[in-house]
């Protein structure tokens, strides 16, 4: 499990929040190998989406990428997943 929870600002172009009832922000593994697991799906209406459970099963680099409808994504730094438990 990474550590967490991971919480996603979501912002326009001009850094102002998005607040919207029903949107969500998704978590995606763009690099690296294995599979991304626990919720990759957190609700957003007030502008924050809270993951609370996400692991990578994979040892290696990894970045993940944060997705909200048309907005641009945004993708951590990459991080490395040397043991698992």
């Amino acid at each position: 499990v990474l550590p967490g929870p991971i919480v996603v600002q979501v912002v326009d172009a001009f850094g102002d929040p998005v607040t919207e009832i029903g949107r969500t922000v998704t978590a995606r593994l763009v690099e690296g190998t294995g599979a991304l697991q626990g919720d990759t799906i957190a609700d957003a209406p007030t502008g924050s989406a809270i993951f609370q459970n996400l692991r990578v099963a994979g040892a290696g680099p990894h970045r993940i990428a944060f997705v909200s409808g048309s907005l641009t994504p945004d993708t951590t730094a990459a991080f490395a997943v040397t043991q698992q438990v």
